[in-house]
C-alpha cells in the first residue's frame, strides 16, 4: 500500500514537473515570437573608395585598404553597436557607437557617433551613417555598404552583411527546419533556440 502511495506521488510530481516545463517552453516561444529584435553585422573592404574630410586618402600602408566592421542590435531594451574603421598596414582606425538600426527588406541603414579617429584625425564628434545590403557569402565578398560622416568623410565598402528581424515570423526568416537550427546553433545568446525552431516548423507542417 505504502508503495503505491511512493508511486503515485512521484507520478504526481513527474506530471507537474512536466506541466511545468512545456508552460516555461511556451511562454519562451511566445517571447521569441513577439520580441521586436533586429541585428546587423557586416563587414567589407574599401578597395581604396574611401576618402577623409578633405576628399584625399587617408595614409596608407603598403597595402593601400581601409577594412570595416560593425554590428548593431536593437531590442526591447534599446540599441548597442560599434563600427570600426581600420586602416591596413598602418595601425590607424575610426571608431564610433551605433545607436539606431534600420532593415527594411534586403537592405539596412544604421547610425551613430564617430568618437575617435586617428586614421584621417578629422573633426569629432561626427554623426555617422552606414547603408546598404543584406548579402553575405562564406567565399565572396557580396554585398555593397556605403560610409558617410557628417563631417564629410566618405566611402563604400564590398564585403557581407547579415540582417536579422525577428519583427518577420521566424518560419519565414528561414527555408527550413535545418537553417533555423543551423542559425541557433551558431547564435547561442539568441532567443531562436533549437527547440523553439522545431516547434515552429512541426507546427507549419501540420497546419
Amino acid at each position: 500500500m505504502e508503495k503505491t502511495r511512493s508511486l503515485t506521488s512521484m507520478g504526481i510530481i513527474t506530471l507537474c514537473l512536466t506541466i511545468l516545463t512545456v508552460s516555461l517552453f511556451n511562454i519562451s516561444f511566445v517571447n521569441a515570437q513577439k520580441s521586436i529584435v533586429e541585428e546587423v553585422d557586416g563587414f567589407g573592404d574599401s578597395l581604396e573608395r574611401f576618402t577623409c574630410a578633405d576628399g584625399q586618402r587617408p595614409p596608407t600602408g603598403f597595402t593601400p585598404n581601409e577594412i570595416i566592421n560593425f554590428n548593431a542590435i536593437e531590442s526591447e531594451a534599446g540599441t548597442t553597436g560599434e563600427f570600426i574603421i581600420n586602416g591596413v598596414d598602418t595601425g590607424l582606425a575610426k571608431e564610433g557607437e551605433i545607436n539606431t538600426v534600420d532593415i527594411s527588406g534586403d537592405q539596412f541603414t544604421i547610425s551613430g557617433t564617430e568618437t575617435s579617429d586617428t586614421l584621417c584625425q578629422d573633426e569629432v564628434p561626427s554623426e555617422i551613417t552606414i547603408s546598404g545590403e543584406c548579402k553575405i557569402d562564406d567565399l565572396l565578398p557580396v554585398a555593397e555598404m556605403r560610409f558617410e560622416a557628417e563631417n564629410g568623410e566618405q566611402g563604400t565598402f564590398t564585403g557581407g552583411v547579415k540582417c536579422i528581424d525577428n519583427d518577420i515570423p521566424i518560419d519565414e526568416q528561414f527555408k527550413n527546419q535545418g537553417q533555423c537550427i543551423k542559425f541557433a546553433n551558431n547564435n547561442p545568446g539568441s532567443e531562436i533556440t533549437k527547440e523553439i525552431c522545431k516547434m515552429i516548423f512541426q507546427n507549419k507542417f501540420n497546419r
